[in-house]
């Protein structure tokens, strides 16, 4: 059996070093991203032979995992996850496998096996100098709404997230949330997660994160995380009462990063035809399809 504990803040720096060796660019293999959603996703790690190992209920009963990343074997590490779930007597369940693992998977194991994509969890993959820039008639929409906002609200600051400012940012998303959480698990499992980010450790893993200002009042903010090249956009929430206040977002972000972030990863649109449409219309250079896989033991 592998020696499967629950993720507790305590655990970040040690899954943190094991993360560092993966370079799939896909979200869930960030700091951040993991803690936010430990609940909801009800996750467990072990680190065994150099590899970190992640589980997850999805509240049934049936284990999902990652795919292990680390210094080790990854071959031997699926071994190990194999001979894991023969004990339970279960079949081997992986979720989220990027592309970059799953030919490997599908060596290792043969047949029979599943593999399902779900459109709806592809992550938006965008060049930082792109939404930086918006050149070119493709981003033309864009670049309207954020010369109109600018017409519009001469008033207005971008700016870093620090403790001094953090508490504008929280009142803010006490007045949002209600009015912008659709009904369901997932959407108020999010607000939660959202809540407990910016309450309790907006300044922790490699998080960097701002606000947008207009005539002093916080009109959206933003939270990111950096993983080798690629910032992870976790949380991006903007009030609808501003106009072009998203597209300033999604801009002024991307003008405060340094050189060396070549890529966004703006995350899932998790079937929201509205925030596809959205994602879309930024002309991302990649989907990142994530798969789930199924390994009849």
């Amino acid at each position: 059996m592998l020696p499967f504990k629950q993720l507790t803040y305590d655990d970040i720096p040690t899954i943190e070093k094991y993360i560092s060796y993966q370079d799939y660019r896909t979200s869930e293999y960030t700091i951040a991203g993991i803690y936010m959603w430990r609940r909801y996703f009800d996750m467990a790690w072990c680190v065994v032979n150099d590899m970190l190992f992640i589980r997850m209920t999805f509240q049934s009963e049936t284990p999902y995992f990652c795919v292990p990343v680390g210094p080790g074997d990854l071959r031997s590490a699926l071994g190990e996850l194999r001979n894991c779930c023969r004990e339970q007597r279960q079949d081997l369940c992986l979720a989220a496998v990027p592309d970059g693992a799953r030919a490997l998977i599908e060596e290792e194991f043969g047949n029979p096996m599943s593999v399902e994509s779900t459109r709806d969890w592809y992550d938006y993959l965008y060049l930082t100098e792109e939404l930086a820039n918006l050149t070119g008639k493709k981003f033309k929409t864009q670049r309207n709404h954020i010369n109109k906002f600018k017409r519009s609200y001469t008033d207005y600051r971008f700016v870093r997230i620090n403790a001094e400012n953090i508490d504008q940012v929280r009142d803010f998303y006490k007045e949002y949330a209600p009015d912008n959480t659709p009904e369901g698990e997932l959407p108020e499992s999010e607000s939660q997660a959202v809540s407990e980010f910016i309450n309790e450790y907006y300044d922790r893993f490699n998080s960097i994160g701002y606000f947008l200002e207009i005539h002093g009042e916080v009109a959206g903010f933003a939270f990111g995380e950096i993983v080798n090249d690629t910032l992870f956009v976790h949380i991006e929430k903007a009030s609808l009462n501003w106009h072009g206040s998203y597209q300033m977002l999604v801009n002024g972000f991307a003008l405060e990063l340094p050189s060396e972030i070549k890529y966004i990863n703006r995350e899932e649109d998790v079937g929201i035809e509205g925030l596809r449409q959205s994602k879309l219309s930024y002309n991302p250079i990649e989907l990142l399809a994530k798969h789930t896989i199924r390994v009849k033991l």
